[in-house]
């Protein structure tokens, strides 16, 4: 039987994808569960409903295996990322949804980001 988590301190590596140098990939590093977007705040916002969504599901169904840890190449990644503010990355819905561009992290140069903060199954 998996073990039940209901609350989760996640970390998370943002990083342009390989297959498509348009999108950034918001890639969780305890679950290896991903998403895209065309912006980090897009990856970002996209990536926290796949994460409740698995939450819920192993919380109705025990077999189910929250902890999958990312392969090393994406935890490899950690390292040369840059942290972006948890509150950025919390606010990610709110901020597109105003369509507050000048809100996304821009940085030359910068291909890896990193955010950690908490979440909780509804």
């Amino acid at each position: 039987m998996a073990q039940q988590i209901r609350d989760l301190v996640d970390t998370w590596v943002i990083y342009r994808s390989e297959e498509d140098p348009g999108m950034w990939v918001a890639h969780s590093l305890n679950t290896d569960q991903i998403a895209l977007g065309k912006t980090v705040l897009e990856a970002c916002a996209a990536l926290k409903p796949v994460i409740r969504s698995l939450l819920e599901a192993a919380e109705a169904d025990p077999t189910i295996q929250v902890l999958n840890p990312a392969p090393k190449e994406v935890r490899d990644r950690l390292r040369r990322a840059k942290p972006l503010s948890g509150d950025l990355v919390n606010r990610a819905e709110e901020l597109l949804k105003s369509n507050r561009r000048r809100a996304e992290p821009r940085e030359e140069g910068v291909e890896n980001f990193k955010t950690e903060f908490d979440l909780t199954a509804a």
